[in-house]
């Protein structure tokens, strides 16, 4: 019985190493969100004033690039949440 603390020193290193990757991975998947967020906002910010002819200079490209940047992110920010276990 006397290498019972070993097992749970044993046990707790791989508990909080597992603690501290799930904890990197939260802060991934939060970064890729607020990123989604951030680009798809600026993409209706900058579409709403094209409509309203302030950024008429604005080539619509750029905002379905922005538009497909955002998509891009949310996809990714799934795929780390769900798929990817590191």
């Amino acid at each position: 019985m006397k290498f019972l603390p070993f097992r749970y020193a044993l046990i707790s290193c791989c508990v909080l190493r597992a603690f501290s990757v799930s904890q990197s991975s939260n802060k991934l998947n939060r970064l890729l969100t607020q990123t989604c967020g951030f680009l798809f906002g600026i993409a209706i910010a900058v579409w709403v004033l094209r409509g309203f002819g302030i950024l008429g200079f604005m080539p619509g490209g750029v905002i379905w690039l922005l538009f497909l940047a955002a998509f891009a992110f949310a996809i990714l920010s799934y795929m780390q949440k769900t798929w990817w276990r590191f």
